[in-house]
């Protein structure tokens, strides 16, 4: 089992969880490069969903315990900012959104992510690695519009309404939970 083999079989499992768009294989490369840094203390919480899809990898590739081990070993390190948002939509479709009858629909929201930071924009023939760079720091450092905009999530109803809920402030979970009661009234 070689190292290299199985970092890139992991890349490409979790692009198809969430049916990574077509298109767009720059901006997939740049979210498993880049490491998740986090500001708000809960969202390390977030970060562990990510680093957890690790183990499920393991799980869905069948390898015994001792072929996990290696390849948990392989894949050690940060969570990265793909692997952040892989595993948040897994967790709005589980554990928020799932309905009986519905088809699955993680890729929905990952692809609801990629739009609201903006990076729909950037196919593969219009990509711009350093404003690309920028959205990413701009969401990792919290500098994204109080409403959410430029963020992963935003509220758009209460949108520049004073008392509304500063998107800087609150924790990844709560912020999709407001974009989702936002959205669809759940």
């Amino acid at each position: 089992m070689d190292k290299n083999d199985v970092q890139k079989d992991y890349y490409i499992w979790l692009k198809s969880v969430v049916k990574f768009p077509e298109g767009y294989e720059f901006v997939a490369d740049k979210l498993h490069r880049t490491p998740f840094v986090w500001l708000v203390d809960m969202d390390a919480n977030r970060a562990e969903d990510g680093k957890s899809l690790r183990y499920l990898y393991t799980i869905e590739r069948n390898f015994d315990k001792e072929e996990a081990e290696i390849v948990e070993e392989y894949l050690d390190g940060p969570c990265t900012l793909l692997e952040l948002m892989v595993a948040l939509a897994k967790r709005i479709e589980t554990d928020v959104m799932a309905e009986g009858g519905i088809d699955e629909r993680t890729s929905e929201w990952f692809e609801c992510m990629l739009d609201n930071l903006g990076l729909l924009e950037f196919d593969d023939k219009h990509y711009e690695e350093n404003h690309v760079d920028y959205i990413l720091n701009r969401f990792m450092s919290r500098k994204y519009d109080e409403n959410g905009d430029g963020n992963l999530f935003k509220n758009a109803k209460n949108a520049g309404q004073k008392g509304g809920p500063n998107f800087r402030n609150l924790e990844i979970w709560t912020q999709a939970q407001i974009f989702l009661i936002d959205k669809f009234g759940i």
